[in-house]
């Protein structure tokens, strides 16, 4: 939906057709559907990153989602998920969900990566 972020204001630059179109102005009151990567679950969210002093590296897990999203008029259902609009999440790879990717804290550069099957649910620890 955004191609980056203006350096000035900090806000999104968006990108053509990367925004669910009005459902009112669309036939049968759903908007274009656009694929959303990383979906509203968050690429790097609830599970914690670690740093090896061994490495001098952070490693970091997360989970590769992607979603369809598109506006259509939606209510409020308590316990559910609720974005104010249409969407179906689904993995951004055919082989594997989960990453880990160890990283360099002083260039931001990516060091190595490690796919995993299922989805990264867990943190990793040092024995």
């Amino acid at each position: 939906w955004a191609e980056g972020l203006d350096p000035k204001t900090g806000r999104p630059i968006f990108k053509e057709g990367g925004r669910p179109g009005d459902p009112s102005a669309m036939e049968g009151g759903k908007g274009e559907v656009v694929v959303a990567q990383p979906a509203f679950l968050g690429g790097k969210n609830w599970m914690p990153m670690a740093y090896s002093q061994d490495t001098g590296l952070f490693y970091v897990p997360s989970n590769e989602w992607s979603m369809d999203i598109w506006n259509e008029p939606v209510s409020y259902k308590k316990g559910a998920a609720f974005l104010g609009a249409g969407f179906t999440i689904k993995p951004a790879n055919d082989d594997y969900i989960g990453v880990l990717r160890a990283m360099d804290p002083k260039t931001g550069k990516e060091k190595n990566t490690q796919s995993i099957r299922r989805k990264n649910k867990g943190q990793f620890t040092r024995n």
